[in-house]
């Protein structure tokens, strides 16, 4: 969220010509070391409900402008890193699932998933030919983001992007009337090394580490940031043979997978479940064999690496996702809470929020719905 927000600041600063523009993006490792750069990349442009419905959309549609743009502007190798491609998606059923018994589609034979194994997969059904399905790679495209950033900022004459990575930030800055005047922060190898950014506005993009920042607010407004972290596992397989681009959502009884072919010839899987009634020693491994067992293609494909990360959901009942401004008339933003959705609706998230903070209204979104104070 944060380096889509630099991202759209920046454009909009250098389209508008309207003064100097400074923006320092605080990292507290690296660009994209947690769950922004070890996400699916699954983009649907109306499977999200509710309020997050219109970002859903607005955000698919953005996704393939920005990919056009990279290939327009930059080397053929960098648009080709993004991974951006339509795809289609299917549902599908092991036979040991008692989902299996009652879909028995006529799209069992497709070509796209030719890769799944009949006498393991009993039920495939075609969701989407594509038309509203789409991948992108979360790593590549999060950094091209803030890459595309800062060579605008740099041709811009009075925008500058600044990125400090090895920044842990600690707390925030008030004034003496008790408005929000910057943060506190230090270098993550040196915590005895405080220091001090002063901020005209402060955005807070901390996935599931927001919910930190709570303790920051003034005692009468903490609740508001109400993120926290669901544990995701994934693992990348380097199948020897090629795999059709289709995205599956298999449900395999014991976990639900999610397989994605990538354009780079890897696959990345996924569960969206653990369940806690048979709570594997190795979710992963749980993961891996099913997978195995459900393809020819992918049973001995090499693992290239397998990771943990948090998803950043809200911890009340009220799923949608916090942005805009955190309190009235304080200078203080956030964007945050996107669950599994948060690479699909970073676009219009960053833009959305940067006219917020830029001009003092958002016009692509209204943001009402997502506020925090709502």
């Amino acid at each position: 969220m944060g380096c889509a927000f630099t991202n759209h600041a920046v454009r909009l600063a250098a389209a508008s010509s309207s003064g100097p523009l400074k923006l320092v993006v605080l990292e507290r490792c690296e660009v994209a070391c947690a769950a922004s750069g070890r996400a699916g990349g699954f983009l649907a442009r109306n499977w999200c409900s509710g309020p997050a419905a219109v970002l859903a959309e607005t955000s698919f549609d953005m996704h393939a402008a920005f990919a056009a743009d990279i290939a327009a502007s930059r080397p053929p190798a960098e648009a080709d890193a993004l991974g951006y491609r339509s795809l289609p998606t299917f549902f599908a059923a092991s036979a040991a699932s008692p989902v299996a018994a009652r879909h028995r589609g006529p799209d069992a034979d497709h070509d796209a998933v030719a890769w799944l194994d009949r006498d393991a997969v009993a039920s495939i059904e075609c969701r989407d030919d594509g038309a509203t399905t789409a991948q992108i790679t979360p790593r590549p495209y999060t950094r091209a983001l803030l890459d595309d950033a800062i060579r605008r900022a740099n041709a811009a004459p009075a925008v500058d992007v600044e990125l400090i990575e090895g920044a842990a930030v600690t707390g925030l800055l008030y004034s003496a009337h008790g408005l929000v005047a910057g943060v506190t922060w230090h270098p993550a190898s040196d915590p005895s090394h405080a220091c001090e950014l002063a901020a005209d506005d402060v955005v807070l993009a901390m996935g599931p580490w927001t919910g930190r920042a709570d303790d920051w607010l003034p005692e009468d407004a903490r609740g508001l940031l109400d993120i926290d972290g669901q544990p995701a596992f994934s693992l990348v397989l380097d199948p020897q043979t090629h795999v059709a681009a289709a995205a599956v959502f298999l449900d395999a009884n014991t976990v639900d997978c999610e397989i994605y072919p990538r354009p780079d010839g890897s696959v990345y899987v996924c569960s969206g479940n653990v369940p806690t009634y048979d709570l594997p020693d190795s979710p992963r491994q749980q993961l891996e064999d099913v997978v195995r067992a459900s393809s020819s293609a992918l049973a001995a494909a090499p693992r290239s690496s397998s990771h943990a990360c948090f998803l950043p959901i809200r911890t009340s009942n009220d799923a949608v996702p916090l942005i805009g401004r955190v309190i009235d008339n304080q200078p203080l933003y956030v964007a945050a809470g996107h669950s599994c959705w948060g690479i699909l609706n970073s676009q219009a998230t960053g833009l959305a929020l940067a006219e917020l903070v830029l001009t003092g209204k958002a016009r692509t979104l209204d943001l009402r719905p997502f506020a925090p104070s709502r």
